[in-house]
Parts: C-alpha cells; sequence; structure tokens
C-alpha cells in the first residue's frame, strides 16, 4: 500500500500571491496612516505631519523626536548642531536581562539616527538667536547618561560664552541605570550651571 504523502490542503500560487498583496498593502497603509491613541481615529501621516502631530479630530500631542521638535520650533536651516560626534561607552560592561549595554546603544543608535538622548546647538527663533539643548524620550527613555550630562553643560558653556539665551527642552526618564554611578555623577551639574549663569558677582546687591 502506497501513502499519499501529499497534503490534503495544498496552498496555491494564487493564494501565496494574494497573501503577498495583502501584506504589501498592510506595509504601505502603515507608512501612510497612522491611528490616534487617543480616539482612535485613523490619520494621514502628512496631515499629521502638517498639524505639528497633533491629532485634529480629538487634540491628541503624539510625541516627538528630538529632531522634530528643533523643525518645530527654529527658525528654517537656523540650527547649527553641537558636539555631533560624542557617544556613550560602556564603564561598566553592564549586561541586561537580554543584551549587553553596548549592543543596545548600537541599536538604538541605528534605529533613532542619535549618538545619544540629546542634541545640542544653536539656533534662532524669529531671528532671534539662541543656545539650546533637547532631550529625545525614543533613545532609551531620554535617560542621562554621562554622555548626556556633559552635552548638557557644554550647551550652558555655549550660551554663556556666546552670550545667548538658552533653552532646554526636557523629556527624560532620570538616570540611566546602565552607568550606574556614572548617571548619578550627573547632578554634579547643575552647580556648573549655576556658576556659568549667574556668577556671585550678579548676585551681589548693589550699594
Amino acid at each position: 500500500m502506497i501513502e499519499n504523502t501529499q497534503e490534503a490542503n495544498p496552498v496555491t500560487s494564487l493564494e501565496i500571491h494574494a497573501g503577498e498583496r495583502k501584506s504589501a498593502h498592510a506595509r504601505l497603509a502603515r507608512e501612510l496612516f497612522v491611528k490616534c491613541k487617543q480616539c482612535r481615529t485613523l490619520l494621514y501621516i502628512r496631515e499629521l505631519e502638517k498639524n505639528l502631530k497633533v491629532c485634529a479630530a480629538c487634540g491628541y500631542h503624539f510625541r516627538l523626536s528630538a529632531r522634530e521638535r528643533v523643525a518645530t520650533l527654529l527658525d528654517p536651516a537656523s540650527f547649527h548642531e553641537a558636539d555631533t560626534e560624542m557617544k556613550s561607552c560602556d564603564p561598566l560592561s553592564f549586561i541586561g536581562l537580554d543584551r549587553p549595554y553596548r549592543e543596545k546603544l548600537q541599536e538604538e543608535q541605528k534605529r533613532t539616527g542619535l549618538h545619544e538622548a540629546v542634541i545640542i546647538g544653536t539656533g534662532s527663533i524669529g531671528g532671534h538667536a539662541l543656545a539650546l539643548a533637547v532631550m529625545d524620550f525614543h533613545f532609551i527613555g531620554g535617560s542621562m547618561g554621562s554622555v548626556v550630562g556633559e552635552k548638557i553643560t557644554r550647551a550652558v558653556e555655549l550660551a554663556c560664552r556666546k552670550r545667548l539665551p538658552l533653552l532646554i527642552i526636557s523629556a527624560s526618564g532620570g538616570a540611566r541605570m546602565q552607568e550606574g554611578i556614572f548617571s548619578l555623577l550627573q547632578r554634579k551639574i547643575w552647580p556648573k550651571w549655576w556658576q556659568q549663569a549667574w556668577p556671585k558677582k550678579s548676585l551681589r546687591r548693589k550699594g
């Protein structure tokens, strides 16, 4: 007796092509539309971006990346980024539940296109020059590691050196646990901010 090894309901080429078309349509829909997390309205992405990522139906504010905030706030082509090559390292050789911290950094850099959770530089708003530091929650929750603290400090120094107002947009989840004490030490930047921005002489009473 010869057994029939052929499946009872073999998948035809037409069914395969139909599945591929359905997958392509779903992928195209994800690229063109997004669903509002609050009212569940389907929104055209280009229209959402024109509305500064605010849902036209209910007013829900979508999360902005650091570069989107810069583009929204500053005059066109006025932003000049500083310290672009600064990257975090792995001083503790930290290994998380799923992968080493060094690998996580590389994945986040590739996914977000950022080197770290903050970008700094100078620009202008309505023709008025300023220095700014903009944090990005998409990069490990905007957590503050050693490089984040250093870049914000440099933004303060840049503003003081060029005598510019400083704008800091915070979107931080707190200290970055993967860097341990190196992350907690970033609290030490606060005294430097005050010393740079408000020297003792300027705080003395006249007369």
